[in-house]
């Protein structure tokens, strides 16, 4: 019995590692918010450069466009969650993955964000079969204004019911 209980903890554990993988390298695709505003609080000086930051300057963090240089993430197109696997998370260079922003001001609701996104996403991936909607025009093209990242006539996606 206890290896039994064993292999479904460990099931368990390993669903939710692939999960969190799945849902942060959709974050990096697809940022909830593509750019950030902050305000300077006091005047930095960019490491190895004459450029000053001044006090009171607000600031724009091109997040989508950090996820997307393939400098921080090579081959940025590919969809590569092994990415996020925790022995890799150490070669990530800081501050360049921020879907929910970074430090003391990021959101409020990630935690609350990435719980409802795992729950969504484990139901529906026990329940439903997905296919991509022949109403998904391809390559997907994103709106580029806005403050969330949206595809431009949408991400349609087909769910087919898993008999039991």
């Amino acid at each position: 019995m206890s290896n039994f209980i064993f292999k479904q903890k460990y099931s368990a554990c390993f669903a939710r590692v692939v999960i969190d993988e799945h849902i942060f390298r959709n974050h990096e695709e697809i940022p909830p918010a593509p750019v950030f505003l902050r305000k300077c609080t006091k005047t930095y000086q960019v490491p190895d450069t004459d450029v000053y930051i001044k006090e009171g300057l607000s600031v724009l963090i091109p997040c989508y466009g950090l996820h997307r240089d393939p400098e921080y993430f090579p081959d940025p197109e590919t969809f590569d969650p092994d990415r996020f696997h925790e022995q890799n998370k150490s070669k990530m260079w800081d501050y360049t993955y921020m879907p929910f922003g970074d430090g003391p001001r990021n959101c409020i609701g990630m935690r609350f964000a990435m719980l409802q996104a795992k729950i969504a996403l484990s139901l529906t991936l026990k329940n439903f079969k997905f296919r991509l909607s022949k109403r998904t025009k391809l390559p997907l093209k994103m709106e580029k204004k806005g403050i969330i990242l949206a595809a431009i006539g949408g991400l349609w996606i087909d769910l087919d019911p898993i008999s039991p």
